[in-house]
């Protein structure tokens, strides 16, 4: 250990004012910033003046730092059932009015399986309580859980009151709840403060609220801090703490986010390796909210029942449209599953989404010649999107009689795409 340390490790074992060491029947308190400790706010308050300037830099040092670190989950956690970690899509992740409790649709759709199978009442997956099913009784169990002071029920008994025009109320519960660390709340009392509804409009609280609730793992939030930086395109810090931000919110399943990014690298304004990393996070995220139950569980909530046993008999036509509602979904890893067992198959469709998805890497590692593959497939299949496509892409490589012969190919089969050389 070098002398400097040795005095820092010191210095924090005895008051930064008086100089009293810590014992068994003195405790010193941090500051702060974590550099010094007090045995008393007396003795804090007399160390102020010579440690204010160095204090306030340390504590914006570590808010930095706390801002930036990358979450390991979304704010909404794991499934209390299966542990598998919930999708950001409140839709997905419904939240019980009787215990406060997200439950993936893939647990909630099992219990209510076997419900209809064994003709119970509904009740809820986790704790066993009837299913609340009119306003007046989810607010009656929203109360019951207000009273143990939890969290998730004051901040959905805020969104009630809002839904109902009455911003105070909403205000009063939610600022209970972020107060009780609730992330969610934080991000609600960031919109009132930015609106002024039942708050005065106050910026420096929005912001507060905004970044406590990106902190603790809420995407929109962080997106809506890129958003806000974003606008300041000239100024080069504040655009790069918005890249920050859209990249940890892709990371945590951001679709809005991961589309910006996008934008940004095919404009150059971020790297080609930061949007590969942000893409892989993105996917990776995604792909671990998935599991065949959580499959059936958006398969029948869209009504698509008969859709699997077509897919099971081998239906082209139904591996790609299977493969457009995972699409729709975010999920291109699986989208590209299917697409590429209807592509086998001969489905012509399926060949020109692989091509989209080689190309431009999504789902799939990026392959020019596969995506080029796919392109001719379905082209010679009578794709006119495709045999236009491909006419750019001759024209591109300087081969302008091949270009013209795929143009007016694509226009006789009814692609009316305006492309100018």
């Amino acid at each position: 250990m070098s002398g400097v340390e040795e005095s820092d490790e010191t210095e924090m074992m005895c008051c930064a004012s008086c100089g009293t060491a810590e014992v068994d029947d003195i405790k010193l308190k941090k500051c702060a910033c974590n550099l010094v400790k007090y045995c008393s706010a007396a003795c804090q308050k007399d160390h102020r003046p010579q440690h204010k300037e160095a204090c306030k830099k340390r504590v914006a040092e570590l808010r930095e730092e706390l801002l930036f670190k990358q979450p390991e989950s979304s704010h909404f956690g794991d499934c209390p059932i299966c542990f598998l970690p919930l999708a950001i899509d409140e839709r997905k992740s419904p939240m019980m009015a009787c215990c406060s409790k997200h439950i993936c649709i893939g647990c909630g759709y099992a219990n209510s399986k076997r419900e209809v199978e064994e003709n119970l009442e509904p009740k809820c997956p986790y704790c066993r309580e009837k299913v609340p099913t009119t306003k007046k009784q989810i607010k009656t169990h929203l109360m019951r859980r207000i009273k143990v002071n939890d969290p998730v029920a004051l901040r959905q008994m805020g969104s009630l009151c809002f839904h109902d025009g009455d911003y105070s109320g909403a205000f009063e519960y939610w600022i209970k709840a972020a107060g009780l660390g609730e992330v969610g709340a934080h991000f609600e009392l960031s919109c009132l403060y930015r609106d002024g509804q039942g708050v005065e409009k106050d910026r420096k609280k929005q912001m507060y609220h905004l970044e406590e609730a990106a902190i603790g793992g809420d995407p929109v939030a962080r997106n809506n801090l890129g958003c806000v930086l974003g606008r300041s395109f000239w100024d080069a810090d504040s655009m790069g703490r918005a890249v920050k931000h859209f990249i940890i919110a892709a990371k945590l399943g951001h679709d809005g986010s991961l589309s910006t990014l996008r934008q940004m690298y095919m404009k150059q304004v971020i790297s080609k390796e930061d949007y590969a990393a942000a893409l892989r996070g993105h996917q990776a995220t995604v792909d671990a909210t998935k599991s065949p139950l959580r499959n059936d569980a958006d398969i029948h909530a869209r009504g698509d029942e008969n859709l699997i046993k077509r897919v099971e008999a081998n239906d082209p036509v139904a591996m790609y449209q299977m493969g457009s509602c995972c699409s729709d979904e975010g999920d291109y890893k699986t989208a590209s599953e299917y697409w590429t067992k209807a592509a086998a198959l001969g489905e012509v469709g399926a060949h020109y989404q692989l091509s989209v998805m080689y190309g431009e890497g999504v789902g799939v590692e990026k392959d020019k010649k596969k995506g080029v593959y796919h392109l001719e497939q379905a082209a010679i299949g009578g794709d006119p999107d495709a045999r236009h496509n491909l006419g750019v892409i001759e024209n591109d490589n300087g081969r302008y009689e091949r270009a013209a012969k795929l143009f007016i190919i694509a226009a006789k089969l009814g692609c009316d795409n305006h492309w100018m050389p």
